[in-house]
């Protein structure tokens, strides 16, 4: 019986240990080989539990072994907070498996994500060398975050690296400026965020700029700065993971802010996507700095595949595409020299307004209103016309508008495109009877080559072709085929082409009628008047054509820009003709009659001094004034015929659109009879303008023999001198 008990004890005593043992082993491996260190909540739980077993020893001098053993396990467990952190160690798994097809779920990235609070992560058993400030440039990429989260979320764990996310989402719905959304959260955070989840305050000692649709393939890659701005991203799969694939700086970088401060952060002159990185480049060398790249093996990156929408796109949106300009400048000698146009714009004078923040436990977004103006809209009205003006949105507004279209009428559309369905366009088609467009695409493009018998049909496949399609012919009754644009012409031309030949040239085309795709207020394509423009009195005398442009420009922030308002007017014989040798199925034309272009240049607006534009305020709010600015009355020529009035809105310091629209009219005269007779007054003029024309050249050629034969002859009179100089010489040897 003794022995029995004596068993029973050692059996108790051995599981004991055992249990022990394997608790004890849990923890230490969930701990040490996985990283899944103690929360901000288990830390304050071990400073409360700690103390209060201390008042216990204190009270009871002969506290229980019970007692000290658990403080010494709670701090085995937590380890020692002020020793430093070994980033890289022998827990990082080196190359990982990702899936950049993969669409995680915002359960998926919690999980992964289980010890950040507020965005934010810190060792608890070690102390970071350095407070890093993850920072995602947003908009409109929920998917590619979560996605993203899930995979950068462990690694950075993994490297005991005390770090907080930062999502920076552009506010307004405009063209996407990643450079100034970057400039300004760094501006947000360097100085409100610093006692984020930080007891101590501590200032963040690097700032991570990472593209969302970057994920990383190597978890040595530490995600920490030097004394130089680091380039995390140097190999992506999607150029097939070679180097120099267009910038040295892109995708996923480090800078200390100090370094951030002295390039004066990114340009704020790039919308859309792409340059911004080639100028940092240069800002970084020209400071004296120099990009630490990371070894390619361990800089891979998979990019997550997906199609810019328009706003990422740098042909579209407010200043898009900013590019350096290269202007001619005189020198004291007045000789021509290039020079480069500086860009100072920067994290010195970046201007944005905070609309708002979102604590999350993944994450902190910051959401950022970073423009200084925006341009809503502009109307153009002709004189005593009988129909309505054409009114042009931006981007922004107009994708405003199309969140109010029903979407379901849009589905079936928005499936066969590769488009944000909100710009989807959903025509309506005008039909100009006996008018026609020339062609303007290569006879080996089958899409506007084949030919539909029924008109339904062939405005279905215009409309899913979107911007490829703008307008549809119908050559003979019941025979349509679609055509790139929309430049509406007569069927039968006459005019002189060559300036000195003046040959006579008559098309002849047979449309039965072109249906134009309309898309009011998208300057994506072109705006229809679609009652023509009178023109009244006879061939000599009448009064001319008049239009004008209103303009509704939004200011924010008072900057140093001003605008200039461009207008080109040509007919839509030349507009086809400039479209075909951009197309390379043409050389650039030379001259005819219906060539002509009449050009306009206005400056409207400063924005640089507020009182300038204070005149033309017709609203204003806390954060903004909307401008009313009418340009000048413009008059064209008294020429009947369809007409392309192509207009642009500039930044003038940076030669780069606003806005850029064109629109299609067509003016005609009171009568057939009167009609011609102003066309026969037209080639009259041109016909005359070709005898000047050769008589200026026949001027032109005398003078030019006439300049060779004095010289000719004033040549001739000094060799025959410098013969009379020689000859005494001669004869006196």
């Amino acid at each position: 019986m003794q022995n029995y008990r004596l068993k029973c004890l050692v059996l108790v005593f051995a599981s004991s240990v055992i249990s022990t043992f394997l608790m004890h082993s849990y923890l230490y491996y969930n701990h040490e080989r996985m990283k899944l260190q103690a929360t901000e909540r288990e830390k304050i739980a071990f400073q409360h539990i700690s103390e209060k077993l201390r008042k216990d020893f204190t009270a009871n001098s002969g506290a229980s072994s019970t007692t000290q053993r658990t403080l010494s396990d709670l701090k085995h467990l937590l380890g020692n907070s002020n020793q430093a952190c070994k980033h890289f160690n022998s827990f990082l798994l080196g190359n990982l498996s990702v899936n950049a097809s993969y669409k995680a779920t915002i359960l998926e990235a919690t999980k992964a994500g289980i010890n950040l609070h507020e965005g934010c992560f810190q060792p608890t058993h070690c102390r970071s060398k350095q407070k890093v400030a993850v920072v995602i440039p947003f908009k409109n990429r929920h998917q590619h975050l979560l996605t993203l989260l899930t995979y950068l979320i462990p690694m950075l764990q993994r490297q005991n690296i005390m770090y907080c996310i930062f999502v920076a989402e552009q506010f307004d719905d405009g063209s996407f400026n990643k450079a100034r959304v970057m400039n300004a959260a760094f501006k947000e955070i360097s100085t409100k965020w610093n006692s984020h989840q930080d007891g101590l305050m501590r200032k963040f000692d690097c700032f991570v700029f990472h593209d969302v649709d970057m994920l990383p393939e190597n978890d040595q890659n530490l995600y920490m700065c030097g004394k130089m701005p680091k380039h995390l991203s140097p190999a992506i799969d999607k150029f097939n993971y070679t180097t120099g694939y267009g910038t040295k700086y892109g995708g996923v970088t480090a800078m200390s802010p100090e370094n951030y401060r002295l390039v004066n952060g990114h340009s704020n002159r790039f919308w859309g996507w792409g340059g911004e990185d080639n100028d940092m480049e240069e800002r970084i060398n020209k400071t004296g700095l120099s990009i630490a790249s990371v070894n390619e093996t361990v800089g891979r990156y998979k990019m997550i595949p997906h199609v810019h929408p328009w706003w990422f796109s740098p042909s579209t949106g407010v200043g898009s595409s900013y590019r350096k300009i290269v202007q001619k400048t005189l020198t004291s000698s007045d000789k021509e020299k290039k020079t480069e146009k500086v860009d100072t714009s920067g994290l010195s004078n970046i201007k944005y307004n905070l609309m708002g923040v979102q604590k999350t436990k993944l994450w902190n977004k910051i959401i950022l209103d970073i423009r200084s103006y925006e341009l809503e809209n502009a109307t153009i009205e002709f004189a005593r016309y009988k129909g309505s003006g054409v009114n042009i949105y931006s981007m922004s507004e107009l994708h405003k508008a199309r969140r109010q279209i029903n979407k379901t009428t849009e589905q079936n559309v928005a499936e066969t495109i590769r488009d944000e369905p909100d710009l989807v366009c959903m025509p309506t088609y005008h039909r100009f009877d006996k008018m026609t467009i020339n062609r303007t695409t290569s006879m080996y493009d089958k899409r506007y080559t084949t030919v539909y018998r029924d008109l339904d049909e062939a405005k279905q496949k215009c409309t899913e072709m979107q911007t490829s399609c703008r307008a549809i012919v119908e050559q003979v009754k019941g025979r349509f085929t679609l055509r790139t644009t929309a430049f509406v012409q007569e069927n039968n031309l006459r005019y002189k082409y060559g300036l000195g030949e003046q040959y006579d040239v008559q098309e002849h085309h047979y449309s039965t009628a072109v249906y134009v795709k309309l898309c009011p207020g998208d300057p994506r394509y072109l705006q229809f008047f679609t009652e023509p423009v009178m023109l009244y009195g006879d061939e000599e005398m009448g009064p001319s054509p008049r239009y004008h442009t209103d303009m509704f420009m939004r200011v924010f922030h008072a900057t140093n820009t001003s605008f200039v308002y461009k207008s080109q007017m040509m007919t839509s014989h030349r507009a086809i003709m400039e479209e075909r040798v951009m197309n390379k199925l043409a050389e650039k034309p030379w001259w005819d009659s219906l060539s002509k272009i009449q050009y306009t240049k206005t400056k409207l607006v400063t924005l640089s001094d507020q009182n300038s534009y204070e005149k033309f305020a017709i609203e204003r709010t806390k954060s903004s004034q909307l401008l009313k600015i009418r340009t000048p009355v413009n008059g064209l020529l008294r020429v009947p015929g369809c007409y392309v009035l192509k207009n642009s809105i500039v930044e003038e310091s940076t030669s780069t659109a606003v806005l850029e629209w064109n629109s299609w009219f067509q003016m005609k005269a009171v009568s057939e009879d009167m009609e011609k007779k102003m066309l026969d007054k037209m080639l009259e003029k041109s016909m005359e303008a070709g005898r000047q024309f050769n008589k200026m050249m026949y001027d032109k050629r005398n003078i030019v023999e006439k300049w060779a034969a004095d010289r000719q002859k004033k040549n001739i009179e000094i060799q025959k001198e410098n013969l009379r100089h020689q000859r005494p010489q001669m004869h006196h040897g």
